[in-house]
């Protein structure tokens, strides 16, 4: 899938089939996510991957709009340090996200976005 398909196809999907997401899956679509531009190369960007049942029901209770996340078989939480990069970290870690997300869909992975709890 070129660049211009997967920006055009992807989707916000909040229904998931419980299958377990490959390992080599999620390796790819998180080096997408480091790969993203950064203000000097700050990379204030951390990747926190929930794969607890108990973990992501208590964040689908805390999540406006997130409460299909207990049924995802994946939650990636994604945090950014604004002592790294003062006045861009959550420009950043957007753009980490998309990556994120535009990897997912060209590998046939779905994903929503949910902002901060």
């Amino acid at each position: 899938m070129n660049v211009l398909d997967a920006i055009r196809g992807r989707r916000s999907i909040r229904r998931y089939f419980g299958r377990d997401i490959p390992h080599e899956a999620l390796i790819k679509v998180l080096d997408a996510a480091r790969w993203a531009p950064s203000a000097k190369n700050s990379q204030p960007w951390e990747f926190i991957v929930i794969k607890d049942n108990e973990i992501k029901k208590k964040i689908s209770e805390l999540a406006p709009f997130g409460s299909f996340i207990k049924k995802a078989p994946v939650a990636i939480a994604v945090v950014t340090d604004p002592s790294l990069s003062p006045n861009f970290h959550q420009v950043d870690g957007a753009c980490a996200v998309q990556n994120l997300m535009l990897a997912a869909h060209s590998l046939g992975l779905g994903t929503c976005w949910i902002g901060p709890a």
